[in-house]
Protein backbone atom coordinates (compact mmCIF):
# COMPACT_ATOMS: atom_id res chain seq x y z
CA UNK A 1 0.00 0.00 0.00
CA UNK A 2 1.13 3.97 -0.74
CA UNK A 3 1.70 5.72 2.13
CA UNK A 4 -0.04 8.81 2.43
CA UNK A 5 3.09 10.76 2.77
CA UNK A 6 4.27 9.20 -1.37
CA UNK A 7 0.73 10.65 -2.02
CA UNK A 8 1.01 13.70 -1.09
CA UNK A 9 4.78 14.70 -2.23
CA UNK A 10 2.52 13.87 -6.21
CA UNK A 11 0.42 16.79 -5.35
CA UNK A 12 3.15 18.80 -4.00
CA UNK A 13 5.22 17.55 -7.37
CA UNK A 14 1.98 18.10 -9.95
CA UNK A 15 1.31 21.35 -8.02
CA UNK A 16 2.74 23.60 -10.74
CA UNK A 17 1.71 21.71 -13.63
CA UNK A 18 -1.85 21.88 -12.66
CA UNK A 19 -1.87 25.43 -12.25
CA UNK A 20 -0.40 25.96 -15.73
CA UNK A 21 -2.86 23.04 -17.20
CA UNK A 22 -6.21 24.84 -15.69
CA UNK A 23 -5.32 28.18 -17.68
CA UNK A 24 -5.27 26.24 -21.19
CA UNK A 25 -8.95 24.53 -21.57
CA UNK A 26 -7.93 23.26 -24.49
CA UNK A 27 -5.39 21.32 -22.70
CA UNK A 28 -7.51 20.41 -20.37
CA UNK A 29 -10.05 18.87 -22.24
CA UNK A 30 -7.21 16.87 -24.12
CA UNK A 31 -6.06 15.35 -21.16
CA UNK A 32 -9.41 14.76 -19.71
CA UNK A 33 -10.34 12.65 -23.02
CA UNK A 34 -6.47 11.26 -22.26
CA UNK A 35 -8.01 9.94 -18.71
CA UNK A 36 -11.54 9.01 -19.45
CA UNK A 37 -9.94 6.68 -22.28
CA UNK A 38 -7.32 4.92 -20.01
CA UNK A 39 -10.12 4.43 -17.06
CA UNK A 40 -11.83 2.46 -19.89
CA UNK A 41 -9.10 0.72 -20.55
CA UNK A 42 -8.27 -0.43 -17.16
CA UNK A 43 -11.87 -0.63 -15.71
CA UNK A 44 -11.25 -4.36 -14.60
CA UNK A 45 -8.02 -3.21 -12.77
CA UNK A 46 -8.53 -0.40 -10.76
CA UNK A 47 -12.26 -1.13 -10.20
CA UNK A 48 -13.94 1.16 -7.55
CA UNK A 49 -11.51 4.04 -8.18
CA UNK A 50 -12.67 4.40 -12.09
CA UNK A 51 -16.02 4.68 -10.94
CA UNK A 52 -15.23 7.85 -8.31
CA UNK A 53 -13.14 8.87 -11.54
CA UNK A 54 -15.79 9.00 -13.55
CA UNK A 55 -17.82 11.04 -11.52
CA UNK A 56 -15.13 13.26 -10.87
CA UNK A 57 -14.79 13.65 -15.11
CA UNK A 58 -18.45 14.35 -15.10
CA UNK A 59 -18.32 16.91 -12.72
CA UNK A 60 -14.89 18.38 -14.11
CA UNK A 61 -16.33 17.93 -17.94
CA UNK A 62 -19.58 20.34 -17.03
CA UNK A 63 -17.28 23.09 -15.38
CA UNK A 64 -14.95 22.81 -18.57
CA UNK A 65 -18.70 23.98 -20.11
CA UNK A 66 -19.86 26.59 -18.25
CA UNK A 67 -22.65 24.23 -16.93
CA UNK A 68 -21.83 23.66 -13.07
CA UNK A 69 -19.59 26.19 -11.58
CA UNK A 70 -19.55 25.39 -8.35
CA UNK A 71 -15.92 23.60 -8.01
CA UNK A 72 -14.23 25.35 -5.88
CA UNK A 73 -10.59 26.48 -7.14
CA UNK A 74 -8.78 23.73 -4.33
CA UNK A 75 -11.05 20.58 -5.84
CA UNK A 76 -10.38 22.13 -9.31
CA UNK A 77 -6.40 21.61 -8.76
CA UNK A 78 -7.04 18.31 -7.11
CA UNK A 79 -8.51 16.73 -10.00
CA UNK A 80 -5.93 18.69 -12.48
CA UNK A 81 -3.30 17.15 -10.80
CA UNK A 82 -4.92 13.53 -10.84
CA UNK A 83 -5.52 13.81 -14.09
CA UNK A 84 -1.83 14.64 -14.69
CA UNK A 85 -0.56 11.55 -12.71
CA UNK A 86 -3.16 9.29 -14.09
CA UNK A 87 -2.19 9.46 -17.69
CA UNK A 88 1.56 10.35 -16.28
CA UNK A 89 4.03 7.95 -18.46
CA UNK A 90 6.36 8.46 -15.77
CA UNK A 91 4.60 6.78 -12.46
CA UNK A 92 6.20 5.94 -9.13
CA UNK A 93 4.82 2.21 -10.09
CA UNK A 94 5.51 1.94 -14.05
CA UNK A 95 1.52 1.02 -15.57
CA UNK A 96 3.13 -1.91 -17.52
CA UNK A 97 3.39 -3.97 -14.63
CA UNK A 98 0.80 -6.56 -14.96
CA UNK A 99 -1.49 -6.39 -11.39
CA UNK A 100 0.71 -3.98 -9.79
CA UNK A 101 1.12 -1.27 -12.37
CA UNK A 102 -1.92 1.15 -11.41
CA UNK A 103 -1.86 0.23 -7.55
CA UNK A 104 -0.32 4.39 -7.17
CA UNK A 105 -3.19 5.23 -9.88
CA UNK A 106 -5.40 4.12 -7.72
CA UNK A 107 -4.06 5.25 -4.51
CA UNK A 108 -4.00 9.23 -5.97
CA UNK A 109 -7.38 8.53 -6.75
CA UNK A 110 -9.03 7.59 -3.80
CA UNK A 111 -6.71 10.55 -2.17
CA UNK A 112 -7.98 13.10 -4.57
CA UNK A 113 -11.75 11.53 -4.11
CA UNK A 114 -11.55 11.76 -0.24
CA UNK A 115 -10.67 15.14 -0.56
CA UNK A 116 -13.14 16.77 -2.34
CA UNK A 117 -15.64 13.99 -1.60
CA UNK A 118 -18.47 17.05 -0.39
CA UNK A 119 -18.11 18.69 -4.09
CA UNK A 120 -18.49 15.24 -5.52
CA UNK A 121 -21.72 14.84 -3.43
CA UNK A 122 -23.28 18.25 -4.05
CA UNK A 123 -22.27 17.78 -7.94
CA UNK A 124 -24.59 14.99 -7.28
CA UNK A 125 -27.02 17.02 -6.26
CA UNK A 126 -26.97 19.51 -9.02
CA UNK A 127 -27.02 16.63 -11.29
CA UNK A 128 -30.24 15.19 -10.25
CA UNK A 129 -32.15 17.93 -10.16
CA UNK A 130 -30.93 18.72 -13.59
CA UNK A 131 -32.55 15.43 -14.70
CA UNK A 132 -35.19 15.58 -12.75
CA UNK A 133 -38.29 16.62 -14.96
CA UNK A 134 -40.57 19.57 -13.33
CA UNK A 135 -44.31 18.71 -12.94
CA UNK A 136 -46.67 21.05 -14.01
CA UNK A 137 -50.36 21.04 -12.63
CA UNK A 138 -53.12 23.18 -14.91
CA UNK A 139 -55.10 24.38 -11.99
CA UNK A 140 -57.09 26.77 -14.03
CA UNK A 141 -60.87 25.48 -14.77
CA UNK A 142 -62.28 25.04 -18.24
CA UNK A 143 -65.29 26.88 -18.56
Amino acid sequence: MWKKENIEQVFINYRPQAEKLLQNTDKVKKLLQQAIEKAKQNDGIIGESVRNLELTFDMFRDWLKGEYQHVPKRSLMTIAVTLLYFVSVVDFVPDFLMGIGLVDDAAVIAYAVKHIQSDLEQYKQWKHEQTQSPITIDISEST
